[in-house]
């Protein structure tokens, strides 16, 4: 379902959230971080923006996306189909990485680096 403000150009959507991101309500303790697989799977990245809305996520790990979101708060590996890291929270990068690999990218949020290569709970 398409919302007011959404556009589409060049298999990147844009969502009008996706620049500010669903902000939680967390502005203390550690990051909520969610990790997935999409699966290259319309339906399941459609699902996405409002399974972190509902969870109050900082940010999403996301393996096989279906497509990028263009804006600051997204970043892909090299490939941009098959890791991505989406800050949605109200805590932007602090750092990413200046050449992003084959399936692996890696940024900083709230003063911790993780990685798509990293379980959850695994930090740097």
């Amino acid at each position: 379902k398409r919302e007011k403000g959404d556009s589409t150009h060049a298999g990147h959507k844009k969502l009008s959230c996706i620049l500010k991101g669903p902000k939680s309500t967390r502005t203390k303790g550690p990051l909520k971080i969610l990790q997935v697989n999409l699966n290259h799977w319309e339906a399941a990245q459609d699902l996405l923006a409002q399974t972190v809305k509902e969870l109050k996520v900082d940010a999403v790990i996301i393996a096989d996306q279906y497509r990028n979101l263009s804006g600051p708060a997204w970043v892909t590996d090299s490939t941009n189909k098959l890791a991505a890291i989406w800050a949605c929270g109200e805590h932007p990068f602090q750092q990413k990485m200046a050449k992003p690999e084959l399936g692996f990218v890696r940024v900083k949020i709230k003063g911790v680096y993780q990685d798509t290569r990293q379980r959850i709970g695994q930090v740097d």
